[in-house]
């Protein structure tokens, strides 16, 4: 783990907030830093980029509160309407700040609704002389609720999720790329405007506007221009490179970041007092506890590391519930790509409570080189297929059968984390069970790239197939608009596997040859034999289903009728599960199947 880091719970004992401390690791400054997080798609690609602020920052001398809004990150969830609880959030952030750090003085960082928000709360904070805002960094900032709610509901209804003629499989504007949106934060959020905010806001800014799309910030520019002294518009760019399509194309601004850093060493001293850092963050192992309130249940959660990596375990109270059982197979989750370890849309943050308040121990973790964790020991971080991750599966169950005494572990993930729970169940018996949702590959080679495999990874066969009885399917093909080329040759190559595994099995049959089962196919019957369960939940349109299909026969036949196999296809949904009733549906099922499979 980052030893410079440590992370700990704060805010209301009702709805626990987790944030992350980097005490300065220089001269301390007069100033601290709190670090607010964009919205969404946004706060899951950006995740990085503001951990490596953090530690610049800090390197530089201030202390700095990285941290997850009430609902959003591995925070607890309140109620309330969700605008008021974020800036309330922030202010519980300072507060938290100043109290490890010893600063008088706060700066607010932000990215995208991040900035907006940071800058409410400045705007509050000049007539609430307990926190006391000092500066304004902002890049890229919204610069108004009602045209940012408009941004967003323009790019859901983008969206290429197939729609379910079922209205309880509707996807509406009540979400946005899987997160919950609802009429009220819609309304709410269009009442925040930072041209508005502006007269109450006579301190030190710093603003990086958008590269990837212009004048977006002109109006607030000319604003600032008019009426800030202290005002510095940074031209560096960077922003569109951090803020990609996914986490791990996302790229370091590291000359916007230094700028920044200046910017902030120029305006606050350095003073003469130590940083309060807990000594617990340079420790191996280390654990804080809280408790929280979802699912209709009392769950604990605690923040680990083990082996240098971090994670959450969630599990049933027993304090607060003494006659509810906790099962004594444990879950581990690991991350969905670059993705740190709360998921795509919160998913493994939402699965592992449901399952917790059904008496599961379940740990949410990140390997080495994402989130917080350490560097493999090749030094690399955001390889999404490092070799490292193995064993650091089997490090998390080593944590769970010390520190627990858990003994029997169901391994789970989607896409890469079905890769890593699969590979770690081959090599250690104590996996008692395997879940793999959507997995994208079962084998990794070196000199593979990342990209490459994606763009070569297409729709489900069945998919194609209804496509080409669709005319807007040729008509988008006639624009250029459908990567024509591709998916003939990955489906010419998926054809012609199935036709060498058809004529393998014929001439075995035949007696002209010996039956020789794929390696993957050979690993899950060994499995198999040591009692191992196995738990496919596909995508209906999703290559993984002829992912599986080349290594293991159609609806992984090749292991035979096993009561040990379940598969479940999920029509109308995407590789991410992104709709909201997906991501209901599939805890659903979990959470039945592992109740009645394991004790």
């Amino acid at each position: 783990m980052n030893t410079t880091a440590q992370p700990f719970w704060f805010g209301d004992a009702a709805c626990p907030l987790l944030g992350w401390y980097h005490a300065a690791r220089a001269p301390q400054r007069t100033c601290g830093v709190v670090l607010c997080a964009p919205f969404g798609h946004e706060y899951l690609v950006a995740y990085r980029a503001y951990r490596k602020l953090a530690e610049r920052l800090a390197d530089a001398g201030f202390p700095v509160c990285f941290f997850d809004y009430d609902g959003c990150g591995d925070s607890a969830d309140s109620d309330g309407p969700r605008i008021a609880a974020w800036q309330r959030s922030t202010t519980l952030a300072i507060d938290a700040l100043k109290q490890r750090s010893g600063v008088a003085e706060i700066a607010l960082f932000g990215v995208r609704l991040g900035a907006l928000l940071a800058a409410s709360v400045a705007a509050h904070a000049k007539n609430t002389p307990a926190t006391p805002v000092a500066a304004l960094l902002m890049v890229a900032p919204v610069v108004t609720g009602r045209g940012y709610v408009r941004e967003l509901l323009a790019f859901a209804r983008m969206s290429p999720v197939t729609a379910s003629p079922d209205p309880a499989q509707a996807v509406n504007d009540d979400e946005i790329t899987g997160y919950a949106f609802d009429a009220s934060t819609q309304t709410d959020l269009g009442q925040l405007d930072l041209l508005k905010l502006l007269p109450a806001l006579p301190l030190p800014i710093f603003l990086n506007g958008r590269d990837d799309v212009t004048g977006t910030e002109r109006k607030l520019v000319e604003a600032l221009n008019r009426q800030n002294a202290d005002f510095t518009l940074c031209p560096v760019g960077g922003y569109a490179a951090m803020m990609t399509s996914d986490a791990h194309s996302a790229q370091i601004p590291d000359t916007l970041w230094d700028a920044l850093v200046a910017w902030m060493c120029e305006r606050f001293a350095i003073q003469n007092i130590a940083s309060i850092a807990d000594p617990s963050s340079a420790k191996d192992t280390f654990t804080s506890r809280t408790h929280l309130f979802t699912a209709g249940a009392t769950l604990d959660e605690e923040l680990v590391c083990f082996n240098g990596l971090s994670g959450v375990l969630t599990e049933p109270a027993l304090h607060t519930s003494p006659g509810s059982p906790i099962r004594t197979t444990a879950v581990v989750l690991t991350n969905i790509g670059s993705s740190h370890r709360v998921g795509n849309h919160r998913l493994y943050v939402n699965i592992a409570r449901t399952l917790a308040a059904n008496g599961f121990r379940v740990l949410r973790f990140d390997r080495a080189g994402m989130g917080y964790s350490r560097a493999t020991p090749q030094g690399q971080e955001n390889e999404v297929y490092a070799q490292a991750g193995i064993a650091d599966v089997q490090a998390a169950m080593d944590f769970l059968q010390a520190h627990r005494a858990s003994t029997g572990f169901v391994l789970g993930g989607l896409c890469s984390g079905a890769y890593f729970s699969y590979h770690a169940a081959v090599l250690d018996p104590r996996a008692v069970g395997l879940v793999m949702i959507n997995p994208l590959t079962f084998q990794w080679h070196d000199g593979d790239v990342l990209s490459d495999r994606i763009q070569q990874t297409i729709k489900s066969n069945d998919f194609y197939w209804r496509a080409l009885t669709d005319g807007a399917t040729w008509k988008r093909a006639l624009r250029g608009d459908v990567a024509l080329k591709n998916i003939a040759t990955q489906l010419i190559a998926r054809l012609g596997k199935r036709l060498h595994r058809l004529a393998e099995r014929l001439l075995s049959t035949v007696g002209l040859s010996t039956p020789r089962l794929p390696p993957v196919a050979r690993n899950f019957l060994q499995m198999q034999a040591r009692g191992t369960e196995f738990l496919f939940v596909l995508g209906a349109d999703d290559a993984a289903i002829d992912v599986v299909a080349a290594e293991l026969g159609p609806r992984a036949s090749l292991l035979g009728d096993s009561a040990q196999l379940r598969m479940e296809t999920v029509p109308y949904t995407d590789h991410t599960f992104t709709p909201r009733w997906s991501q209901q549906y599939l805890q659903g099922y979990l959470v039945g199947y592992l109740k009645q499979r394991f004790q």
